[in-house]
């Protein structure tokens, strides 16, 4: 009896023991199955240019003035400072110009103003300085559309005389779409006025003035 009870619990160990062993293989398994379906995230990389790929690079529009300032006239000297490159209509690629009389230059008297493209004179101002211009000069310019035609006119600030009691000569040049046009009793209207702001606003408010 003894003997069959040692049986008994022999083969119940021997039982017991395999459970554990097949059990334990499922578990190892079960493990193994869940670490290899793991998938890491992706790497995300930026993308950048390659080196030699063109960079576009926002630059200021400027006028360069340069060839405007090899322009030359018999007798007279180029005014630099009043002198510029202008484009637009009827006037594209061109030069706003100014000369003097060469003896004086502070300041700059006998002053004339012309248009040129391509070294020719294009336009000549007319009326300048309300008709005499010996004693007169340019003492700034401004390129603006005053009458919103979309074409840019020109207002010339000038002063005549001596440099320490100078009068305020200035002029209105409205562009027609295919010259600029003036009216002298229109521009003594403006005698008062030594900066381009007054002036712009005079005209702006007044338009019919200054109508050809």
């Amino acid at each position: 009896m003894m003997k069959l009870r040692f049986i008994f619990l022999t083969i119940s160990f021997c039982l017991i023991l395999s459970c554990s062993r097949i059990d334990n293989k499922s578990v190892s398994n079960v493990v193994q199955t869940n670490s290899t379906n793991q998938t890491a995230s992706p790497e995300i990389k930026k993308t950048e240019p390659p080196a030699n790929s063109p960079v576009e690079v926002n630059k200021p529009a400027t006028n360069d003035n340069t060839a405007c300032y090899n322009l030359k006239r018999d007798d007279l000297l180029l005014d630099k400072k009043q002198t510029f490159a202008i484009d637009f209509k009827p006037f594209e690629k061109s030069c706003f110009v100014t000369f003097h009389d060469p003896e004086f230059d502070n300041p700059p008297l006998g002053s004339q103003f012309y248009i040129y493209q391509n070294g020719i004179e294009l336009f000549n101002f007319p009326e300048p300085f309300g008709g005499a211009n010996t004693t007169c000069w340019v003492d700034a310019v401004a390129f603006e559309d005053l009458n919103n035609d979309q074409l840019k006119d020109v207002i010339v600030i000038g002063k005549c005389g001596a440099k320490s009691s100078a009068y305020n000569e200035n002029m209105v040049y409205i562009n027609n779409g295919v010259k600029f046009v003036t009216n002298s009793k229109s521009n003594a209207e403006t005698m008062d006025f030594s900066k381009i702001s007054q002036i712009r606003d005079f005209v702006k408010q007044n338009p019919n003035l200054f109508l050809k």
